[in-house]
């Protein structure tokens, strides 16, 4: 949270430090990186090229930031309202060892049950092939969901295939994204 709170003082910072620059600028023809420039001097260079670069820098990163989708953050959800399910005739098991007495939400592409093939690509959006489990007291975790047969795969890479999940992490609290490669049979 502290460095959420850091990167928005940072962008408020910039944003003020800018419009600032700006409306000084355009009311009297005074422009602060210039006077700046006049009277402080870094090593024989002004500090005007020195703002500037760090500027960029600091606007460079708030603008990459968040843009990785793997990456996605915690969430907070009322997990007590989540009760223990299992896709209907599952066929695929995975083993996980997360934090004990944790619920793990996961999902994954439903296999196409008459469903045009254009369709197929958006089956992800319909949630079909989701659960929700506890671990045990140990941490394991198994996870049961429908692996598409490779008839029903349409346009979609059988080798590209991804099961999702979040692990609680606090009460109420949902971890990131985790993203995992699986192949359908």
């Amino acid at each position: 949270m502290q460095k959420k709170n850091l990167e928005n003082i940072i962008l408020v910072v910039l944003v003020v430090l800018l419009l600032l620059q700006q409306i000084i600028y355009t009311i009297s023809d005074f422009n602060i990186f210039d006077k700046l420039s006049k009277f402080i001097v870094i090593k024989g260079r002004y500090i005007e090229f020195v703002l500037i670069i760090v500027i960029t820098i600091l606007g460079l990163i708030i603008r990459n930031k968040n843009k990785n989708m793997n990456v996605r953050d915690k969430c907070e959800f009322p997990l007590p309202i989540l009760e223990n399910k299992i896709p209907i005739n599952s066929n695929v098991k995975m083993n996980f060892k997360v934090t004990p007495f944790k619920k793990v939400v996961y999902w994954t592409i439903s296999p196409l049950e008459n469903i045009a093939e254009k369709e197929s690509i958006n089956q992800i959006n319909k949630y079909n092939n989701a659960g929700v489990v506890k671990a045990d007291e140990a941490g394991n975790v198994n996870i049961w969901f429908r692996n598409p047969e490779l008839s029903e795969m349409g346009e979609i890479d059988p080798n590209n295939l991804f099961l999702y999940i979040r692990v609680e992490e606090d009460v109420g609290i949902l971890g990131p994204v985790t993203k995992i490669a699986y192949k359908a049979s």
